[in-house]
């Protein structure tokens, strides 16, 4: 098991000890238009400041420059929009994926 593997697992561990139960993580897929690491390292810092928002990756390699976006929220408009608005104050955008 490698470093950050373990690093989640004690973070799961601890969530189930403290609620009871698993904490369910949603994931949002978006298609995007960001075609390299310059385009990523440019909206880094807008998703980061999104504070409903668990955890975030953007597949570079993927045809839809696939966005994957982890939420414990119930309501995921909200979080859909500020993502989609993140993207577009660098230019960029986000389409929703099913």
């Amino acid at each position: 098991m490698g470093f950050i593997a373990s690093i989640q697992n004690r973070i799961r561990s601890t969530e189930k000890k403290t609620t009871g139960k698993k904490n369910k993580k949603k994931v949002l897929k978006f298609k995007t238009d960001l075609q390299c690491g310059g385009c990523v390292s440019k909206v880094q810092p807008h998703l980061d400041a999104i504070g409903l928002i668990d955890s975030w990756e953007v597949r570079l390699d993927n045809a839809d420059k696939l966005m994957k976006v982890r939420t414990n929220r119930d309501d995921t408009e909200e979080v859909i929009r500020l993502v989609q608005g993140a993207l577009d104050k660098e230019g960029y955008s986000a389409e929703r994926m099913n």
